[in-house]
């Protein structure tokens, strides 16, 4: 556990508490990375990073947060609803400001004792972000005052050179995965393969319903079960196992994922680098976002919608939950009937019939991206909140 200090001048102190460790790949950790990069101009900010892995949270905790509350800082951000936790005592027994952002599953898990945990908490912190209305609504069920409750989402990652698509991306892709892309329609889904995800429920029920030229790449980190939480597991009844994994991030379509790659135009890449996710956003006709509802978990705001509208590429994406906040039709997309094969594949063959209407909303999406998500935008609103609580 550490973190690097800018230092200088009478700035105000800011600790961030990270529960991802340093390095970290996924939406969450990227978002966190560059707002503390962007907010260092203006605090003496250090990060504190979980010190282990994440299924050890509640042996790791009482050390994680003794030395939060020695540090000298008197604002504190936490990435999450449980590092909040530790925020709210922080904030109750040190005096400190504290704010967290929270982002979906992290406040909706239906595990009894944490739920109770929460309700005392978030109402304690002096703001929750909350990077969509759908979490918005949560948080403040769950008795947090709407005045201290702020919207901000997600921001878009920065693009420097957008890649040209044509016959050299397609073999740079052919030669990185073996994959013929030449004259095919690209559709992407990219992240975790988490059940809430529906990459299974697409490939499985859309897809055969799409046109022939269609081709359906899932990539994403691959979803190992930690050796303890399988022997932990197994001592456990169904739904209880089930909860766990899916407070772990653990809940996952591998294995389905795995049996159908292969199969009519699918293909499953697992733990590719950032190289070969650029190439395949920017070769994408489409980003696919066909997520199913799934009790106690789910989609915060869909950051990697970002990532694709940034580049120019259009998301289809299920209307349901935070998705909504990130994708907006008309300007970077549509929005599908969750769980809907027949209506998503209708929905999608027509959108890629339509050469000019598909490129212009590649467009919009771009343009969309740099303005509404821009990280100045973004990191912006959070610095007025800071600003706002250290002149208290």
């Amino acid at each position: 556990m550490g973190g690097e200090t800018t230092g200088g001048g009478a700035r105000p102190g800011l600790l961030f508490l990270v529960r991802r460790a340093a390095g970290s790949i996924g939406g969450v950790q990227s978002h966190g990375s560059r707002l503390a990069a962007g907010l260092a101009a203006d605090f003496d900010l250090e990060q504190f990073f979980w010190p282990g892995p994440l299924w050890a949270s509640p042996f790791l905790m009482p050390r994680f947060q003794r030395k939060a509350a020695a540090h000298p800082a008197k604002l504190v951000h936490c990435d999450d609803a449980l590092t909040g936790l530790m925020g709210a005592r922080l904030a109750r027994r040190e005096g400190k400001k504290v704010v967290a952002t929270v982002h979906g599953m992290d406040v909706v898990l239906p595990f009894g004792p944490y739920q109770r945990r929460l309700r005392r908490a978030l109402p304690g912190l002096h703001r929750v972000v909350c990077v969509s209305r759908a979490t918005a609504d949560r948080v403040i069920e769950r008795g947090v005052d709407p005045g201290r409750v702020v919207i901000i989402p997600n921001a878009a990652e920065e693009v420097a050179e957008p890649l040209v698509k044509g016959p050299e991306l397609l073999a740079r892709i052919r030669r990185r995965t073996g994959i013929d892309l030449s004259g095919k329609r690209l559709l992407f889904s990219l992240g975790r393969p988490v059940v809430r995800k529906g990459f299974d429920f697409f490939a499985s029920q859309v897809l055969p319903r799409l046109p022939g030229d269609c081709v359906y790449i899932v990539a994403g980190p691959t979803a190992a079960v930690p050796p303890v939480i399988k022997a932990v597991g197994s001592l456990l009844g169904r739904r209880t196992r089930r909860l766990l994994l899916v407070s772990l991030g653990l809940y996952t379509s591998h294995q389905e994922l795995v049996a159908l790659n292969g199969r009519r135009g699918f293909h499953y890449l697992t733990d590719i680098d950032d190289e070969l996710r650029n190439l395949l956003l920017h070769a994408a006709d489409l980003l696919i976002m066909p997520n199913i509802v799934v009790p106690g978990d789910m989609e915060g705001f869909g950051i990697v919608a970002l990532e694709a509208s940034v580049r120019g590429v259009p998301v289809a994406a299920s209307g349901i939950e935070g998705i909504t906040d990130a994708v907006t039709p008309g300007k970077n997309g549509i929005l599908l009937p969750a769980g809907d094969a027949v209506a998503q594949a209708e929905a999608i063959a027509a959108l890629l019939a339509d050469r000019p209407r598909l490129a212009a909303l590649g467009r919009s999406a771009a343009a969309h991206a740099r303005e509404r998500f821009s990280l100045g935008r973004i990191t912006e609103a959070y610095r007025a909140i800071f600003q706002e609580l250290a002149a208290e």
